[in-house]
């Protein structure tokens, strides 16, 4: 019998008001700015984004807006677990803001390579997003044996980090060798 497949498509969410002022966003919860959305849009009127059976989204408000805007009118199976980050004492705030904090300088001597101080550690993070990609992987299987398929295309979108975390933990790369900007997104196809 053949193996069961997903095309999975990594999308991150398109510009917030943090991205700009370069601020730690991870818990803080806001929407995508008008730019932002209009980036998405253009990207998405160009069918630029992969077509997907399945649509999956982090919970906070700048994915799920960036889902409606590539997906128009398709379900959206919110994860929780693919939620960001929680940059602890660093949430919300940029490098002019933290400068001069004994943590933060910390961070920095150790080449941001460790856990934020009062956030979650990077271990748990990754464990929890692949918590969420096994959920998401089981909905997937579920959707193929419901329709005696063994391939399903399925979208996720989600954040920076998330995108970090999955790559790192499935051997694509080292958790810091690729970062998405806004809108971008990566390709990948797993075993279910």
């Amino acid at each position: 019998m053949k193996a069961s497949k997903c095309k999975l498509t990594l999308i991150r969410h398109g510009q917030v008001p943090g991205n700009i002022d370069r601020r730690f966003i991870g818990v803080t919860n806001e929407p995508l700015t008008p730019e932002g959305a209009a980036a998405i849009r253009v990207r998405a009127e160009a069918r630029e984004y992969p077509e997907a059976d399945l649509i999956f989204a982090s919970p906070m408000l700048r994915c799920l807006q960036t889902s409606d805007i590539i997906y128009p009118g398709q379900k959206i199976i919110v994860v929780e677990n693919l939620k960001e980050m929680n940059f602890g004492i660093f949430e919300n705030k940029n490098h002019a803001e933290l400068d001069g904090s004994p943590e933060y300088q910390a961070w920095l001597d150790a080449g941001g390579r460790q856990d934020f101080p009062g956030g979650e550690p990077i271990d748990e993070f990754c464990d929890r997003v692949m918590h969420g990609l096994e959920e998401v992987k089981k909905i997937c299987a579920d959707y193929l044996s419901e329709r005696s398929r063994d391939e399903v295309r399925a979208s996720m979108i989600v954040h920076g980090g998330t995108i970090m975390a999955i790559q790192s933990r499935l051997g694509i790369c080292d958790f810091y060798d690729k970062m998405f900007n806004n809108g971008d997104y990566r390709e990948i196809e797993i075993e279910l």
